[in-house]
């Protein structure tokens, strides 16, 4: 995928334009919502405070869409699950 690799090469803003010129948004799969969320992330690291803090709190909406779906794995599920249980009075 040449959206990905120019993702990679650092070329943000042409794969952000190869993305939607290819129409790959309306695609529900895991590795293209994850390129998504690459290309904001991405987007968003490349400007400055605080012109970044909006872009960059939309790409971790999107990361956090991806790691929500069941099934899919994230590193971050144990400390997502533990936060969500009540604590527990000691005693």
């Amino acid at each position: 995928m040449l959206a990905l690799a120019l993702a990679r090469a650092g070329a943000t803003e042409e794969a952000a334009r190869r993305f939607d010129a290819h129409a790959l948004g309306g695609i529900e799969d895991e590795d293209v919502a994850a390129l998504r969320a690459r290309i904001a992330k991405d987007a968003a690291l490349s400007r400055q405070e605080p012109e970044r803090r909006r872009p960059a709190a939309r790409a971790a909406e999107l990361h956090g869409a991806i790691h929500a779906r069941p099934g899919v794995y994230s590193p971050l599920a144990p400390a997502r699950r533990a936060r969500a249980r009540p604590a527990r009075a000691r005693g």
